[in-house]
């Protein structure tokens, strides 16, 4: 399977979604709205946060990548792990959510980072 590709029933709701501009549009204001907000929580933590203009933030993370990206999964939140490639040395990717859905990761974040400090 080719990496990023999606299946037949993620195929029909993506061409769906495509078809409802008011809920492009919504979507659109709720990532550039919360994506700030999200990118200020994970600099107070102690992150590196990259510039971005899209749906998702990539950071350079304060502690062991793979440490972060293990303890999120034990709390049930999973990021993108790219601290092994070249150029994101101990960086990792996550999808720019809803509010709560942002509070939640950085709550997790925390709990994960006082473990590992």
């Amino acid at each position: 399977k080719i990496p990023y590709s999606l299946n037949a029933v993620s195929e029909g709701a993506a061409i769906a979604a495509v078809k409802d501009q008011d809920f492009i549009r919504r979507s659109v204001e709720a990532v550039r709205r919360e994506r700030p907000v999200l990118a200020a929580g994970l600099r107070r933590l102690g992150f590196e946060p990259f510039p971005s203009d899209s749906n998702f933030i990539m950071a350079r993370s304060p502690i062991d990548h793979a440490k972060l990206v293990s303890g999120l999964k034990e709390r049930g939140i999973l990021i993108r792990d790219f601290g092994s490639k070249r150029r994101t040395e101990n960086c990792v990717r996550t999808t720019v959510g809803t509010a709560e859905q942002n509070a939640l990761l950085l709550s997790r974040i925390e709990e994960v980072l006082s473990q590992c400090r």
